[in-house]
């Protein structure tokens, strides 16, 4: 059975997603919801909510043009820059 938990498998958990883009559980939850990570990323099994990685990693790369690890940057820059007009992640390189 692969494991659901970690970023390694085909489908991560949404403790997995916090792992994988370093952002905690509520801001995956809030992705999630409100339609920042697509639908069609999203699979609900039962009562588990699991993530297909390689969707999410072609998302993240076409929404920023870059690499995964500078779109989930860009995403949560966004979601911050909403919540209170200011950005706490810089944006070097590196």
């Amino acid at each position: 059975m692969p494991n659901i938990t970690t970023p390694q498998g085909k489908f991560i958990s949404v403790k997995g997603l916090c792992a994988y883009m370093g952002i905690g559980r509520s801001t995956a939850y809030e992705y999630l919801g409100r339609g920042v990570i697509p639908k069609n990323v999203i699979v609900h099994l039962g009562g588990r909510v699991l993530i297909d990685r390689e969707k999410l990693d072609e998302f993240l790369a076409q929404k920023a043009g870059v690499d995964p690890d500078s779109a989930a940057k860009e995403m949560a820059n966004s979601i911050y820059n909403e919540r209170t007009g200011s950005s706490p992640i810089s944006s070097r390189k590196g």
